[in-house]
């Protein structure tokens, strides 16, 4: 009934909210980190049950000497390994129950977490995604992301069941059940 849109479903915040590790994987981006933490720091979302993590994947421009102005967890790494390796070393330092993943040229909204973590009341769900919109509309390729990003899977809730589902989420916008996350032994890197 769900899916044929005869029934709605929205979970009701928990009474008492998850520990969360927010894992922000980044390559030489010293001139934009800082929005990204701002916004992660401004987040509506209990501080003690909070950990960012920021894993520097061997940036050459400085990226790392800015995140140190942040009161974030730092993880440098010496060499670029890619996305997937990094938020497998964040998520391998992380503290928090459910894993959010953000990518460093993602701004959050600061209800971001307290949208998406009530649905995780329910124990059949392991990922949740939210919406990705396009933040600046300055250039084309701004305006273009607005209407046609792969990344903005619309509005509407859907839900990805079965082996033949061909739903996907982008990391750039997902949370996840560490103990999933662990099992299934992380992103193939």
């Amino acid at each position: 009934l769900w899916q044929a849109g005869f029934l709605t479903w929205q979970p009701q915040a928990p009474a008492d909210l998850p520990h969360v590790t927010v894992i922000v994987p980044v390559f030489n981006r010293a001139q934009g980190i800082g929005d990204c933490l701002e916004a992660l720091l401004a987040l509506a979302y209990p501080k003690d049950k909070l950990e960012i993590i920021v894993v520097d994947d061997g940036s050459q421009d400085g990226t790392p000497d800015q995140v140190r102005n942040y009161p974030v967890k730092l993880v440098a790494l010496a060499r670029n390994r890619g996305q997937s390796a990094a938020r497998n070393i964040g998520a391998a330092a992380a503290q928090g129950e459910i894993l959010a993943f953000i990518d460093s040229d993602c701004i959050a909204d600061p209800q971001w977490l307290l949208e998406l973590v009530p649905y995780f009341q329910d124990e059949r769900l392991a990922l949740v995604g939210g919406y990705v919109d396009a933040y600046y509309r300055r250039t084309w390729l701004d305006r273009f992301e607005e209407v046609q990003s792969p990344l903005n899977m619309g509005r509407e809730m859907i839900l990805g069941v079965g082996a033949d589902s061909d739903f996907y989420v982008p990391t750039c916008n997902v949370l996840i059940r560490k103990e999933v996350y662990v099992r299934l032994g992380g992103l193939d890197e």
